[in-house]
């Protein structure tokens, strides 16, 4: 085998992230040692190739196994894990729900020191479990806390005519718009709470949350993980049925949590010209949005 390119650390990436992007990258590659069942190098080597602590290794690997891209088997110094099975590991180029997705990169992204997060979506319901994964991974000591974080979330404008969710045979009835505009509310004042909680709880320095929203409906759900990646999910219209404090109703919704959501990386060696370039427009798209149309918005104001 020939010499690997050595990565460097930068500012705003730790030791261990440095080298779970490199294993990640390996795996999906099927790189010989890192092919479905095989053994990967043990922490000894890897320590060595990328000049980090055992710590360091230790902690990729476990970030690692919560992808499900090695075994579930004690980690030992004598005994490196095996490169998981495809059946129960994620296939090259198969798309996973948005709900296990996005708790997966959320947790990649909150390694880097310094987190930016753009979110636009129906409700931020997804990205709410998400960030929920994370802050428990900290509180169990599983992720170190990042030092800031920045999000921008854009949700649709409560009170807006907007196409979905409509009522199964009667779309000039409020209700389902009603119910929506309660769920944005609620999931909104929730992400809120999880995220500066973390400062009251002395595990990050400082976070700024902002929201704003547009008349539009959402045909899709984006992503942007600190200008790297864009998680991209388009919406199908399926019909529903759900509760309201007037009862049960038959209305025409998107379900966001199972949407399949497509990545685009740079953080994998294997990113192409078209990852960057689909990272780069989206986040114009979204400023594009947030800088003109978009209102600020507080969650919990009448």
């Amino acid at each position: 085998m020939g010499t690997r390119d050595h990565q460097t650390l930068d500012d705003t990436q730790h030791p261990r992230t440095v080298v779970a992007n490199a294993l990640r990258s390996r795996i999906r590659a099927h790189e010989e040692g890192y092919r479905p069942g095989e053994r990967i190098p043990t922490q000894g080597k890897l320590m060595r190739e990328f000049d980090v602590e055992r710590a360091a290794v230790r902690q990729a690997l476990d970030q690692l196994k919560s992808e499900h891209l090695l075994d579930t088997d004690t980690i030992t110094q004598g005994a490196p894990p095996r490169v998981a099975q495809w059946e129960s590991a994620q296939p090259p180029g198969e798309l996973r729900p948005a709900g296990v997705e996005l708790a997966d990169r959320i947790n990649v992204a909150f390694q880097s020191r310094h987190v930016i997060l753009d979110s636009y979506s129906l409700t931020t319901e997804t990205l709410n479990g998400a960030v929920t994964h994370a802050v428990t991974a900290m509180q169990n000591g599983e992720l170190d806390p990042p030092e800031t974080i920045t999000a921008r979330l854009l949700v649709p404008t409560p009170g807006a005519d907007l196409a979905l969710p409509r009522l199964v045979g009667d779309k000039s009835s409020t209700r389902p718009l009603k119910r929506l505009y309660g769920l944005i509310d609620l999931h909104a004042r929730s992400l809120e709470h999880s995220l500066l909680a973390m400062v009251e709880r002395d595990r990050v320095q400082r976070v700024v949350v902002e929201f704003r929203t547009i008349p539009m409906t959402p045909t899709h759900k984006l992503y942007l993980l600190n200008r790297s990646e864009a998680l991209i999910g388009f919406y199908s219209v399926l019909p529903s049925t759900v509760m309201d404090r007037a009862g049960e109703m038959e209305i025409y919704d998107v379900m966001g949590i199972d949407t399949k959501l497509l990545r685009f990386s740079t953080l994998d060696s294997t990113a192409t010209e078209q990852d960057t370039a689909m990272i780069a427009e989206s986040q114009r798209w979204f400023d594009s949005l947030w800088d003109t149309i978009a209102e600020e918005y507080t969650p919990g104001d009448d």
